[in-house]
């Protein structure tokens, strides 16, 4: 009744503070087109909204026929055997308890998930699996949906099955995700085609977009691209008992050719995306009959006209024997001998896209790095997480060896290398900061996790999962004898050993309070450091502006640190020039 006073008792600092600025969960409507009449027209689903804020990959996809849909809906209850799932390796924090609300809460953005089946006409809403889809346990792999042409049966990704099987073999491997399932319609009957484990052991992980069924729903197709590089067709073959793996030699050719799984013209035409680490994305249409293809459309035709420089697959090894990847890049005016500047990103890398910013646009700007005249490697990190500080000490092991062996090959100087984080690699770039504060000549972080004091005490109280993220990490709770450890181990009790020049960017108000304390740490310290405000941006900046800033201020950072750039504004200019004073002094 008093809206001047109300109990905020379990909600965050960041809802009570600064409510208008929170993701909060909206309600969603499903809507269908008729195009069957001359002028299309748009109809709700008569179904229920649905209040929703994941973050989770959404597979939506329509049937043939287009009357019926399959997507992921929230789960609202759990069931008592679910709690025997095994989350992914390394990512035990996810692991789904009876006791935790939060794991079905509209408001958390990891909340489960599985996968549904909408009828379009009457709003008939029937679950596929009855089990939860298993991003939620740390699982990354993609999310496809991919339906049979008799709309019969369903080829469903990384999805837990059902634990009700009498066969205990079955059910000790149902504890992990099944990374290729089929269900058959309308019986919801489901059978696991390959199993997570099964391709780990191979050190490979499935491409779901080469995903289709063969001749008939008894035939599946689909690619896996292994971690040491390569990529390797499978068909698979249902016995009437189990799925099995036939090489295309004991195959008929009509056997294991796939259906047609893009969205095309005529039963002969295929239409995809062409594109390469060099080569920007592309729209192309291929007759199978014949093989001939057609570029349709080029969304970025000025490309051409620019000078990009060359980025190829970089790999090397630490001292421990581990093997690293990432994507390099040098200038367009690249002159062998001549050693470069170097910047690093660390999070991931997909060397079967085309590289631009190096993965996300928060941040990461390295082909407008590359064209300053700086090298650019983007590393993608050693997973799976151990949510331990060796964790990001085995990074900065990565990030060491990259830079030594750059600097034997001739290629950059190591005297000059700056470093980017983002979100979660913000701590390995923290970390990295203390531990080798004589290695990076300036760095970046933007809206990320650091693993510190208050940090914890931000999101304590509203995410549990957080919480135990945090105590994880650093092997205790920060209270009594388990507060010495975090004062020897947190981030944000050791910000007096950075001496590196720091841009740290903060997205949304509250993405200031997470990342004050290291910036007023070292703004107290008279060290380099510049906070830059995006009160309205996402943590993935899709604001063409806000990408702009994100990305050009990385580059005129980098360029004054690692080049000697003078900014043409005096503001700007003066203040640097007193960093270096402050640095000389020191």
């Amino acid at each position: 009744m008093n809206s001047d006073a109300r109990g905020v008792t379990g909600e965050s600092l960041q809802e009570i503070l600064f409510p208008q600025n929170q993701p909060a969960p909206v309600s969603q409507t499903m809507w269908f087109v008729d195009a069957e009449r001359a002028q299309p027209v748009p109809k709700r689903v008569p179904s229920a909204a649905i209040r929703d804020i994941s973050w989770l990959p959404e597979a939506f996809s329509l049937s043939p026929k287009g009357h019926m849909l399959v997507h992921l809906r929230p789960i609202t209850r759990i069931e008592s055997s679910w709690v025997n799932y095994e989350p992914q390796k390394g990512e035990g924090l996810f692991r789904i308890t009876n006791h935790d609300p939060g794991m079905t809460a509209a408001t958390n953005v990891w909340r489960l998930k599985e996968y549904s089946l909408v009828d379009l006409v009457t709003g008939n809403e029937r679950t596929l699996i009855d089990a939860p889809q298993s991003y939620s346990l740390g699982y990354s792999n993609d999310t496809r949906a991919v339906w049979s042409a008799n709309e019969n049966a369903l080829l469903l990704t990384n999805t837990f099955l059902p634990l009700d099987t009498p066969d205990q073999m079955e059910r000790s491997e149902r504890l992990r995700p099944c990374a290729v399932a089929v269900v058959r319609l309308p019986a919801m009957k489901s059978s696991c085609v390959v199993t997570i484990s099964e391709l780990e052991k191979e050190d490979a992980t499935p491409l779901p977009g080469a995903l289709a069924f063969g001749r008939n729903e008894d035939e599946v197709t689909f690619e896996v691209k292994f971690v040491q590089g390569g990529t390797e067709s499978r068909h698979y073959v249902w016995t009437g008992v189990k799925w099995k793996n036939r090489a295309p030699d004991d195959v008929a050719p009509s056997t294991y050719q796939p259906q047609q799984r893009h969205r095309s013209t005529g039963d002969d035409l295929r239409i995809i995306v062409k594109q390469t680490l060099n080569e920007p994305p592309t729209l192309w249409v291929t007759d199978q009959r014949t093989g001939r293809s057609k570029m349709l459309w080029d969304p970025n035709p000025g490309l051409v006209k620019q000078q990009l420089g060359l980025a190829s697959v970089f790999r090397w090894k630490d001292d421990s024997g581990y093997e690293w990847k990432g994507g390099l890049i040098k200038p367009p005016d690249y002159i062998s001998g001549e050693r470069y500047p170097l910047v690093l990103q660390i999070y991931n890398f997909n060397e079967r896209q085309f590289m631009t910013d190096g993965m996300m646009p928060t941040a990461f700007a390295a082909r407008a790095l590359a064209g300053a005249g700086i090298v650019v490697l983007q590393i993608q990190r050693k997973l799976p997480h151990t949510f331990d500080v060796a964790e990001a000490d085995a990074q900065l092991k990565g990030m060491e060896s990259a830079i030594d062996r750059l600097s034997d090959d001739g290629i950059v100087d190591r005297h000059r290398v700056g470093l980017v984080g983002f979100s979660f690699s913000c701590w390995y770039v923290e970390n990295a900061l203390i531990k080798a504060p004589d290695r990076f000549a300036a760095a970046t972080i933007a809206d990320g996790l650091d693993m510190s004091y208050m940090q914890y005490h931000l999101s304590a109280v509203s995410s549990r999962s957080l919480e135990r993220e945090f105590e994880t990490t650093i092997g205790t709770r920060p209270f009594g004898e388990g507060l010495k450890t975090w004062f020897a181990l947190a981030p944000g009790f050791q910000l007096d050993r950075i001496r590196t020049p720091l841009r740290i960017e903060a997205i949304g108000s509250t993405s200031v309070l997470g990342e004050w304390e290291i910036y007023s740490s070292l703004e107290t310290q008279n060290k380099p450091v510049d906070l830059i405000y995006f009160p309205n941006g996402q943590h993935i900046h899709q604001n063409p502006l806000e990408r702009f800033e994100s990305q050009q201020g990385d580059v005129d950072w980098f360029r004054y640190w690692l080049q000697g750039y003078r900014d043409p504004d005096p503001s700007k200019q003066q203040k640097y020039m007193r960093w270096q004073q402050l640095k000389l002094a020191r």
